[in-house]
Order: C-alpha cells, then sequence, then structure tokens
C-alpha cells in the first residue's frame, strides 16, 4: 500500500475503467490495460468501473449493461509494469489487451496480474490514478 509523502495516513490507488473492461480485467480475460498516458506507479491497483460504459465493446463481449456494476469499486490487482506500445508489440499482446484496429496514437500498456473481486463498493471516479484514504479503524477497500 503507497504511502502519501508527508503523511502517516495510508493511501489507496485506484484507476477508473469504462465496464465491461473492469470485468474482463477481474474475471482474467483482460491483463493489460490500455492507456494514452504512462505511470511510474507500481503495486496494489484497486479497479474503478465507471459510470459510463463502452456500449460497443459491452455488446462485443456480450455483456448487459442492466447486469454489470458501475460506479463503483470492484477489485483490485497488481500493476507490475507500464510500456509504450509500438507496432509489433500492439499485435503481438492483442489476446491480452482486447482492443481492436491498428494502433494510430501513442498508447501505454499497463501490466497487470493478480486480480481479485471484492464486494462493490460505491464511489466517485475521477480521470487519472485516484489517491483514496484509507482511515484507521475503518474497512479497507
Amino acid at each position: 500500500m503507497e504511502k502519501a509523502k508527508g503523511s502517516t495516513d495510508s493511501m489507496i490507488v485506484a484507476l477508473s475503467i469504462r465496464q465491461p473492461w473492469t470485468e474482463l480485467i477481474l474475471s482474467g480475460h483482460k491483463t493489460i490495460e490500455v492507456r494514452s498516458w504512462p505511470t511510474k506507479y507500481r503495486g496494489e491497483l484497486w479497479l474503478h468501473a465507471g459510470k459510463k460504459t463502452d456500449i460497443n465493446a459491452l455488446a462485443r463481449f456480450n455483456f448487459s449493461g442492466k447486469n454489470i456494476s458501475i460506479g463503483a469499486i470492484l477489485g483490485k490487482c497488481e500493476l507490475i509494469d507500464c510500456v509504450e506500445f509500438n507496432d509489433l508489440t500492439w499485435e503481438h499482446w492483442r489476446t491480452e489487451h482486447l482492443n481492436e484496429g491498428i494502433l494510430t496514437n501513442k498508447r501505454f500498456a499497463w501490466l497487470l496480474r493478480n486480480p481479485v473481486r471484492v464486494t462493490p463498493q460505491p464511489m466517485k471516479g475521477k480521470l487519472g490514478l485516484m489517491r483514496i484514504q484509507d482511515h484507521a479503524g475503518q474497512e479497507r477497500l
């Protein structure tokens, strides 16, 4: 668990991802999250399902928007590395990132492992890595 600089309180690091991508990570079908920006952060990463869904991906992977959780922390995984895609890695890792089409812009592969599902905990998401304080005496996510 990451500690915030200058603070003794624990900080939980989370990433908001549209459904069904969060579900695909937690089920082990997706081990690479594609982002337009890199991160130096490594370690425990909590997964938040945003309130907006990817309608095309829901249909592609046979999910119904009615039976999928949104607007909540759904689990966690380990972020082990972040590397920039090139044309070769984009194609080679397609079964791990599950994105269609060719690589057209600069993209980064966030390499994930060890997904763990938790009871959904409603929470408002935001862009970028979210730092959520883990208050002593409260149940940790």
